[in-house]
């Protein structure tokens, strides 16, 4: 079945809000031309533009919200039957599997880009993360030795002279947080599509998150550009020193144990985000991933309040992974004595 096409009708058409209160029909469609109205890609940017990117079941619920909105078009405007004809045709075209293949492909791709945008914003769009960095330091039974250790670098001779004071960086530092949202961002992009590091990114990681952060040498700051990287090292000098456990021997043991852990917790998101993550043809060879993986497990066992399900059920997947990725690389920041190696 063809893509249907506004047979008699004005392409500029558009529903008015009137039309959409009084026939109660989803208010996506309000001043959507009719001939975008069988755009995919214009259906799923209506969609998110009146609801928000915080939907991702999109093949349950949004396709089908979006089919029932033409369904009751088509039967409330019998006497305009152009317009019953066109609603009943795109019903009909939506209920194609290959078509709802695509809206799905065509909406999370659309959603996505709208969470990065989100994310990437101002100051403003970084207050959860506030919270949640100040959620660490209260937990955390280490950060009381946070200035004794600061001290000891200090007197070590390291290159941290000039650096501004921590507890006003702690607070005000927007550059050292957006450089961690962006990495945090990059880094989920790669682990959610399964693809393998080259040698490059690689090395970027090896240096730039297992060394920085020394916050001494220099040779390692190329993940970041040097405003961001002189904020950083502010930033972090007022974390501490921190020790890993044991990671499990096999992967196949920390994926069972990471799996265990959010199946318990009953959330669906984390569980196909690391059934992906299994998929992935590199899993086995890629070792730096069971190092994040372990990482990832400290900190879902003591921070497991981003777990939980009345929380975690209201973030999209790109909130979700926002913090668990910032949590992951501070942690990392903060000296995890894990190492990153390709």
């Amino acid at each position: 079945m063809i893509t249907p096409v506004p047979h008699g009708l004005d392409p500029t058409l558009s529903l008015r809000k009137q039309t959409i209160d009084s026939l109660h029909v989803d208010a996506f469609l309000k001043g959507l031309p009719i001939k975008e109205s069988s755009s995919l890609m214009a259906l799923a940017r209506a969609y998110l533009s009146e609801h928000g990117h915080h939907q991702e079941d999109a093949k349950k619920k949004i396709l089908q919200a979006i089919r029932q909105t033409f369904s009751f078009l088509a039967k409330k405007k019998k006497h305009h039957v152009p317009l019953s004809t066109f609603c009943t045709n795109l019903d009909q075209y939506l209920k194609q599997d290959t078509i709802k293949a695509k809206f799905i492909t065509i909406y999370n791709k659309e959603r996505r880009k709208l969470e990065r945008l989100a994310l990437e914003g101002t100051a403003r769009e970084f207050e959860a993360n506030n919270v949640l960095r100040q959620r660490i330091k209260a937990n955390s039974p280490h950060l009381a030795k946070a200035n004794k250790h600061q001290h000891h670098h200090q007197d070590s001779g390291s290159s941290i002279d000039a650096v501004p004071s921590s507890s006003s960086t702690l607070d005000h530092s927007n550059l050292a947080k957006h450089a961690i949202n962006n990495q945090s961002l990059a880094l989920h992009d790669v682990y959610r599509t399964g693809k393998r590091l080259d040698a490059s990114t690689r090395k970027m990681m090896s240096s730039g998150l297992s060394c920085t952060l020394d916050l001494i040498d220099l040779s390692d700051n190329a993940l970041f550009k040097e405003h961001e990287w002189q904020q950083l090292k502010a930033f972090m000098m007022s974390k501490c020193w921190r020790v890993t456990p044991p990671l499990p021997a096999t992967v196949d043991t920390l994926y069972k144990t990471l799996v265990g852990l959010v199946c318990k917790l009953g959330i669906d998101d984390p569980h196909e985000y690391l059934v992906r993550m299994k998929k992935a043809r590199s899993w086995v060879s890629q070792c730096h991933i069971l190092a994040l993986c372990g990482t990832t497990l400290n900190i879902l066992e003591n921070h497991a309040d981003i777990l939980d399900p009345s929380e975690a059920k209201h973030f999209s997947e790109g909130g979700y992974m926002y913090k668990m990725w910032s949590l992951l690389l501070e942690s990392l920041f903060v000296k995890f004595q894990v190492k990153l190696k390709g």
